[in-house]
């Protein structure tokens, strides 16, 4: 796809793959706030984009890894997250641009008292994979082998906080969850919702060109 480009603003359908997330995103009734994270090459680029949607969404430097953006977006809104403005944020891989309104609808809706929802699509055997409990896949009948994607939901307070202790304990995990199952008890675990097999990420060429045949149907 390039290596000199960030894939996310590779062109989808005449918009960055970005872009459609974005949108997704910001045009849910639910969702309150967006925040955009980038590598610092890309951020005037991102806000371009970002700004073409919604000129109020922030669009911040993250890090070298994963977990390392994860947290420049908690600390952006840590303040809120502690005075309890924020009780839920919604983490969502800016290249997979085909998820939709149903998609975070299950997500953040099946949160309520529980600490974390991962979407999740059953599979033979993929990795990555991650090992649900068998209550907690109920949704996905009885298979409980699935590929996790995102949009992944958690309790604000609780993210904010497994984060911290990672840090101060240097922690490194696998995805999003593996901070969250830390800090939580052996009853408290984090849930799998079914996820969509639309929602793809783009990564290689042939990624590309199956959401371009997909995106079709979602223009």
């Amino acid at each position: 796809m390039g290596a000199q480009r960030n894939k996310v603003l590779h062109d989808l359908h005449g918009r960055p793959i970005i872009a459609w997330a974005i949108e997704a995103f910001a045009g849910h009734p639910d969702i309150d706030e967006v925040v955009v994270i980038g590598n610092r090459d890309d951020l005037a680029d991102l806000r371009l984009v970002a700004q073409k949607v919604d000129e109020s969404i922030a669009v911040i430097e993250g890090g070298a890894e994963r977990p390392d953006s994860e947290r420049a977006a908690l600390e952006h809104l840590r303040t809120r997250i502690e005075s309890g403005t924020i009780g839920l944020v919604a983490i969502h891989d800016g290249a997979r641009p085909l998820v939709d309104h149903h998609l975070i609808n299950r997500v953040i809706h099946a949160v309520g008292g529980k600490n974390g929802i991962v979407g999740a699509i059953p599979v033979l055997a993929s990795p990555p994979l991650i090992q649900l409990a068998d209550d907690d896949v109920r949704t996905l009948g009885h298979l409980s082998l699935v590929r996790a994607q995102t949009p992944q939901a958690f309790d604000a307070r609780l993210l904010l906080r497994a984060y911290d202790e990672a840090r101060r304990e240097g922690f490194v995990g696998t995805d999003t969850s593996s901070y969250v199952e830390r800090v939580c008890g052996d009853d408290e675990k984090i849930v799998g919702v079914l996820g969509d097999d639309r929602n793809l990420k783009v990564t290689f060429k042939d990624d590309l060109a199956r959401a371009n045949a997909l995106a079709i149907d979602q223009k």
